[in-house]
């Protein structure tokens, strides 16, 4: 009960994913609008002209794309995303009533909130500055995939052999 509590702060980021998934719609990328509720957030597949072309997953705020074919790697490794930005929108929205709170100003928080999507982006930047591959050395996919790795000794993935760390 207590992942609603998410909602609320998460707002932004539900409607960058439910938009990036209905314009994938509209341009004919993507068929099937689902809703996930074990992890909350929309998901759908690439049509199989776009896979082709784009072989991977795509999560964009609360809205994952996936390969008609992704198996369970790739359905535990996404929703890792969505926890991501889900702990960066709460912060946001922290900062922001803060800030706006300072500035007077209802625009100065409605703004630093919603960029908290965003707030991934300088993970790319430090991982090709670090000598790294921009994508696949970025702290927040170096996360996620090892978090959904089930080549732990338990044949589990790493978060569920790190609870109550």
């Amino acid at each position: 009960m207590k992942r609603y509590a998410l909602i609320p702060t998460s707002l932004p980021g539900y409607i960058e994913g439910l938009l990036f998934i209905l314009l994938a719609h509209v341009l004919l990328l993507a068929e099937g609008i689902q809703w996930d509720k074990e992890h909350l957030y929309f998901k759908s597949t690439w049509r199989p002209w776009v896979e082709k072309h784009w072989h991977y997953s795509t999560t964009l705020g609360h809205g994952t794309i996936y390969q008609s074919k992704a198996g369970d790697r790739i359905h535990q490794h996404e929703p890792i995303h969505i926890r991501q930005i889900d702990d960066m929108l709460i912060l946001s929205f922290i900062i922001g009533i803060l800030c706006g709170a300072a500035a007077g100003s209802f625009w100065w928080f409605l703004g630093i909130w919603c960029s908290g999507i965003a707030w991934q982006l300088p993970n790319f930047l430090t991982a090709w500055l670090r000598g790294g591959d921009p994508y696949r050395d970025s702290e927040h996919e170096r996360s996620a995939y090892a978090q959904s790795d089930r080549n732990t000794p338990a044949g589990m993935d790493w978060l569920s052999t790190h609870r109550g760390i």
